[in-house]
């Protein structure tokens, strides 16, 4: 059995309360990607709520930027137009499933 590595992830809020729930579902987002796709080096996830007066019906938004060797990926939940994204942690998972489709081409 081999050790999962470890990857640097930052976290970043905007427009809301830093959440340790949320931080905590991204790194476990990024550790299962992490045991498929052992090639990202660096992980940035940035979590934006609607702002204050487009609350109602916006969604969430969830873009990450991940380096691998020799290339970036990058997600922008906002362009995958999903209605779901009312929900924050449904906006993170299909984040990770945009990235890890990524990581698979």
């Amino acid at each position: 059995m081999h050790q999962l590595v470890q990857v640097p992830v930052q976290v970043t809020f905007r427009h809301m309360e830093p959440s340790e729930a949320v931080r905590g579902r991204v790194l476990d987002l990024m550790q299962r990607l992490q045991r498929f796709h052992g090639r990202i080096t660096r992980c940035q996830v940035v979590v934006e709520a609607p702002a204050k007066h487009q609350r109602h019906g916006s969604p969430f938004v969830v873009k990450i930027d991940a380096q691998i060797p020799g290339d970036a990926l990058h997600v922008h939940s906002e362009r995958l137009a999903r209605e779901t994204h009312a929900d924050v942690y449904v906006a993170l998972s299909d984040a990770f499933d945009t990235l890890k489709r990524k990581l698979c081409q």
